[in-house]
């Protein structure tokens, strides 16, 4: 997935429509949907999916 900023647009967006695009792209796919190297090069949605499934599996007695 990519911003949609090319050089071929027809129509000039304004500074807070693209500043709501970013965003968004931010949140809603780089920081969730990504891969990261610190975590196995999984999405932090697969890690913390995997996470819930093992406390599940193991829980922890204190």
């Amino acid at each position: 997935m990519e911003l949609d900023l090319d050089d071929n647009r027809e129509e000039l967006v304004s500074p807070q429509q693209l500043q709501r695009d970013l965003a968004f792209w931010i949140e809603g796919y780089y920081n969730r949907e990504r891969r990261h190297s610190t975590i196995g090069y999984i999405s932090p949605i697969d890690y913390e999916q995997q996470f819930i499934a093992a406390r599940r599996l193991n829980p922890v007695n204190p």
